[in-house]
């Protein structure tokens, strides 16, 4: 799923990932918002094909608005390509019981005694979410990862090294 989310006056594509255990924010991202990066050069996150990566520091109580609604998260910084930020299950988590609804493409949860349901939208450029949801993000994000290992994932040449 792919939303827009404000941090300060900075306006981040995001993907919502279930499959993602924490939140992370993209290097240059991080950078865009000026919010102080506590550095933890240490720290690595294992990706989906099982790679560690460095996450060269985290932005404590991020505060994020969706469609208003704001939220206070940490963020991770590490490399990301074809979005900005990525909401895990860390901050799923926080929302309580959520209701997807895949036909309609939408989300909605409970929140301080009222719904909030987030609907998805089409832009001119992409599908995306002002505040809502969408299921296209992922055929995107793997042409994106394509394109930018497109060495990893060319025909082998000739034998590998010894």
């Amino acid at each position: 799923m792919q939303i827009m989310v404000s941090l300060g006056a900075t306006s981040l594509i995001v993907l919502l990932d279930s499959g993602s255990t924490h939140n992370f924010i993209a290097e240059d991202a991080a950078l865009r918002t000026g919010l102080p990066i506590q550095p933890r050069p240490r720290l690595t996150a294992i990706v989906a094909n099982g790679e560690r990566v460095a996450c060269p520091g985290v932005i404590h109580r991020a505060p994020i608005s969706i469609d208003n609604t704001p939220f206070h998260i940490d963020l991770f910084v590490m490399p990301l390509a074809g979005y900005d930020m990525v909401l895990g299950t860390q901050w799923m988590a926080t929302l309580g019981k959520i209701i997807w609804d895949f036909t309609e493409r939408s989300m909605s949860f409970q929140r301080h005694d009222h719904t909030i349901m987030w609907a998805g939208v089409a832009t001119s450029s992409t599908t995306a979410l002002h505040a809502t949801v969408t299921s296209a993000a992922l055929a995107p994000l793997l042409d994106v990862l394509l394109a930018a290992f497109e060495d990893v994932f060319a025909e082998p040449t000739g034998l590998p090294p010894k």
